[in-house]
């Protein structure tokens, strides 16, 4: 999997930055101290932000394990598996699941569930950057996996990416 991602990163620090942390887990608080010393801009400094692996730590683990003068939760919780609290690991899962396709001439507004359209301009660097929102009807789901009957107790969404070519 590695080398075909590794044909279309062209960017060498992207690469890079992929090579040592392919899952891109590695958490920073955004009001930390090193960010402020290398004075990075919002933009920078959230863009890891939502990141999961128990990247919120609770106030007591931020008061122990950093000597900011803020507390570093994002949370009173962990971010865990157990998303439900039950202190249960649930190994079955009932889900609908629905497809959208992210390819360039797909992202078309009125086509693929895309609903706007936005151009941003980078004022760091002037880059063309667009912003999509996409409206997904919930019965308009791909595949029903499992024995789920309806949407009546659906308490979570999970997103997924493949890599097609």
């Amino acid at each position: 999997m590695l080398p075909k991602i590794q044909n279309h990163i062209s960017d060498p620090n992207v690469l890079t930055n992929f090579l040592n942390d392919p899952s891109a887990d590695n958490f920073n608080y955004y009001r930390d101290d090193d960010y402020d010393q290398e004075e990075l801009s919002i933009r920078d400094r959230y863009k890891n932000y939502n990141s999961p692996e128990g990247n919120s730590p609770t106030s007591e683990m931020s008061d122990t394990m950093n000597a900011d003068r803020y507390p570093t939760s994002a949370s009173t919780l962990p971010n865990v598996e157990d998303i439900n609290l039950d202190n249960n690991l649930s190994e079955s899962e009932s889900y609908f699941q629905y497809k959208i396709d992210f390819k360039p001439n797909k992202m078309e507004v009125g086509k693929n569930f895309v609903t706007d359209k936005v151009l941003y301009i980078d004022p760091d660097t002037q880059k063309e950057v667009y912003w999509y929102q996409f409206r997904v009807p919930v019965t308009s789901f791909s595949k029903r996996v499992n024995d789920i009957q309806d949407f009546r107790s659906i308490r979570f969404i999970r997103m997924f990416l493949t890599w097609v070519e």
